[in-house]
């Protein structure tokens, strides 16, 4: 779980890209053009309210058919509620609920600060690029479906990182995340895909805890806190 929704749902690096930027240590090195888009991909959202998200999710693993999963987010600053098919997690800001279905279990913790963490939440596939952990630069526009879509790679800084490349594809017209991919050194692949990005008000903050109401009396709830 960890990995998946650690680490792993970062964004990806191409070698193209970045072939002659290899050696750049600090985020103010990126592209300016780049760095647009991205403020008005935070502009826009930054104007919501709360943000309900519905998306396709899918893990490659080298020589294997993909895994592909459907889900909901819904976001509302810190906190976030987010339901796919094989598990759920519940955010409410301190408290962390992960729903694995599979075993009918879940598993309560504090939410922490992990600095060492590029990506700590699947909520953060939405606002990765506000911080200062990448090198970006604009890689490529292509049209999809008579849309336009921009797509910036970015770098993490931290070579130690398990993934080595983010793949971030906007639509030019809304300013709004299409797709995100993840590239990790062991040929892994993570790839979420935006079939919609809405503003809601709609939401109160029983969304973002997870109780046995909710998930009936055969799941067990492990609490981790100390």
């Amino acid at each position: 779980m960890k990995k998946l929704f650690g680490i792993t749902l970062a964004l990806f690096f191409c070698a193209t890209s970045f072939a002659q930027k290899n050696d750049f240590t600090d985020a103010s090195q990126s592209d300016k053009e780049a760095k647009v888009i991205l403020d008005n991909i935070k502009t826009n959202l930054d104007s919501y309210t709360g943000i309900q998200a519905e998306f396709e999710y899918r893990v490659s693993l080298p020589e294997e058919q993909a895994n592909i999963q459907t889900g909901n987010m819904l976001v509302v600053g810190e906190k976030y509620s987010l339901d796919i098919t094989e598990y759920a997690i519940y955010s409410d800001s301190k408290t962390i609920w992960m729903h694995d279905k599979a075993v009918n279990e879940v598993n309560i913790n504090t939410v922490e600060e992990n600095e060492d963490i590029v990506i700590s939440s699947p909520t953060d596939l939405l606002t990765f690029y506000q911080k200062d952990d990448f090198v970006y630069a604009f890689y490529d526009e292509i049209v999809e479906e008579r849309t336009i879509v921009t797509m910036i790679d970015f770098k993490p800084i931290d070579e130690d990182q398990e993934f080595f490349k983010i793949r971030l594809s906007v639509n030019k017209k809304t300013n709004l995340p299409v797709r995100a991919k993840v590239f990790y050194r062991d040929g892994t692949r993570i790839e979420l895909i935006f079939k919609s990005i809405k503003n809601t008000s709609a939401f109160e903050d029983a969304d973002f805890v997870l109780t046995k109401d909710e998930v009936g009396s055969d799941v067990e709830f492990i609490d981790l806190r100390y």
